[in-house]
């Protein structure tokens, strides 16, 4: 699935997937 990029307080950047499953 495709990786939406979240950008987070602190200015670290996330990937998170939401067809993937952990």
């Amino acid at each position: 699935g495709e990786k939406i990029k979240l950008i987070r307080l602190g200015g670290r950047s996330a990937y998170y997937c939401p067809n993937c499953q952990k």
